[in-house]
């Protein structure tokens, strides 16, 4: 019984993924999209700040920053991906409490 459940937890996590995936790839389009104008109301970031937190978003995922930009779409993507990441992460722990 116990590897049918642990069978089962590594196909949610892995099946958990893909929408992480998406919901990152929806988010990172749209800042894309809309670089330009983040950046004249924020200002530029400096170059090694920008390189170093370009694949993390941290400040922008799960802080407030975004909520300067006043962009509404991009405040739905983060959510979704917030959404996402946490039922990852809590599948993934469970998974691993199991054992």
């Amino acid at each position: 019984m116990g590897e049918l459940f642990n069978t089962l937890m590594v196909c949610a996590v892995l099946v958990s993924l893909f929408p992480l995936i998406k919901s990152s790839k929806n988010f990172y389009d749209e800042w894309c999209e809309m670089e330009h104008e983040h950046w004249r109301s924020r200002g530029a970031p400096p170059f090694v700040v920008f390189h170093f937190g370009m694949f993390l978003f941290v400040p922008m995922l799960f802080g407030k920053d975004l909520e300067l930009l006043n962009n509404n779409r991009l405040i739905k993507l983060r959510n979704d991906l917030r959404y996402s990441f946490a039922i990852f992460s809590l599948l993934l722990l469970s998974s691993q409490l199991n054992q």
